[in-house]
């Protein structure tokens, strides 16, 4: 019976919406976390206006930036105990809705930057995601992915089980590469650092 990675990714960070924050573990928050102070510092030098940040969880990214950054911010995130957390935050210039990343509720040429944290690899449709976020970024705007490549043999069964039962795809560079020339994005530029891909596209012509 094929698993329904839908169901299965709700009711994962349903789970982990109420303590996702305070949480700092391997399969909770960790890698998350040090992500969005990378992403933090890439944009420090940016400008936008118009920020998306898709796999938005509880906010952590949005309510760093927003307080550094007079932006217009928009979290989307497949479950709805994350978005509820967000919410709670009750951030002013941010806004946050439940959704899928293949199925984007946001007109054409909306956001000059459009980020990612460790959501990627729980996507459904990886491909149509990509096309819909090509579709909603303005042209000359950045897009910005970060996915972590984990070493398996380090880890505990626990820890592998759950990787391989809600996780969908394996982000190596190659994969990454195809993906992103299948659906016409220019100026992809790949980085592997320690154990995390970047996946930074400078501008979409």
């Amino acid at each position: 019976m094929k698993k329904d990675f839908v169901k299965l990714s709700k009711e994962w960070f349903n789970k982990q919406a109420p303590v996702y924050d305070e949480t700092n573990t391997i399969l909770y928050s960790k890698y998350g976390k040090i992500s969005c102070e990378n992403i933090y510092e890439f944009l420090k030098d940016k400008d936008y206006k118009k920020l998306l940040d898709i796999g938005c969880g509880t906010g952590y990214l949005i309510n760093m930036l927003s307080k550094e950054y007079e932006a217009e911010f928009t979290g989307i995130d497949l479950s709805p105990e994350m978005i509820k957390q967000a919410k709670g935050k009750n951030i002013g210039n941010a806004i946050f809705v439940e959704g899928k990343s293949d199925e984007l509720p946001f007109e054409e040429n909306t956001f000059d930057a459009i980020t990612t944290v460790e959501s990627f690899y729980f996507w459904e449709n990886h491909t149509e995601a990509l096309r819909q976020i090509k579709n909603v970024l303005k042209p000359g705007g950045k897009f910005l992915l970060i996915a972590d490549i984990y070493d398996t043999g380090s880890l505990d069964f626990d820890t592998i089980y759950n990787i391989h039962k809600y996780k969908l795809f394996n982000p190596t560079k190659e994969k990454f590469e195809d993906l992103f020339h299948i659906v016409g994005f220019n100026d992809v530029k790949v980085h592997l650092k320690e154990n995390t891909t970047w996946i930074v596209v400078e501008g979409k012509k």
